[in-house]
C-alpha cells in the first residue's frame, strides 16, 4: 500500500504542480489531468496510425487525382 501511494505521489507530481485546497481535492485534480493525458496519448496514436497505414501510396494516389503525373517528382 505504501509503494502504491508513493507512486501516485510521483505521477502526480510529474504532472503539475498540486491544486487543490486539500489532499483529496488535489487528487481529483490529478485523476482528471492524467485522463486528459490519456485521452490525449490516445488521439495521437491514432493520427499516427491512420498516417503509417496511408503512408505509402496515399501521396502518390493523391497527385495522380491531381492530374500530376509522379515520374517526375522524387519520393
Amino acid at each position: 500500500m505504501q509503494r502504491r501511494k508513493r507512486l501516485w505521489r510521483v505521477i502526480a507530481k510529474a504532472l503539475g504542480p498540486k491544486e487543490g485546497t486539500n489532499e483529496k481535492e488535489a487528487d481529483v485534480i490529478a485523476l482528471v489531468r492524467i485522463i486528459v493525458l490519456f485521452s490525449y496519448m490516445t488521439t495521437n496514436a491514432f493520427i499516427v496510425a491512420g498516417v503509417i497505414r496511408q503512408w505509402p501510396n496515399g501521396g502518390e494516389q493523391c497527385l495522380q487525382q491531381k492530374g500530376v503525373e509522379s515520374r517526375h517528382l522524387k519520393f
